[in-house]
């Protein structure tokens, strides 16, 4: 979520450049933050992309104002 945040979207290569796991396992993990509602998917397949839903507000526990703290307001319109 966090790259989501910074890039304005993320997709599974660069999920598994950052993290180094199996692009099956981040497909797995991807999916709770999308069943959530927190992460909206665009694309199918290998041309998936995720951005932070322009539908959620407040992301889980403060998270999106903790990420805002930590790395400065984006760049990327819809990041509030």
């Amino acid at each position: 979520m966090a790259t989501a945040f910074l890039e304005g979207q993320v997709n599974n290569a660069q999920l598994q450049q950052i993290t180094g796991l199996h692009a099956a396992n981040l497909t797995r993990l991807i999916g709770k933050p999308v069943a959530g509602g927190y992460l909206s998917r665009d694309g199918r397949g290998r041309g998936s992309h995720y951005r932070l839903s322009t539908e959620t507000t407040e992301l889980p526990a403060g998270l999106r104002e903790s990420l805002e703290q930590a790395l400065g307001t984006p760049g990327v319109e819809g990041s509030r």
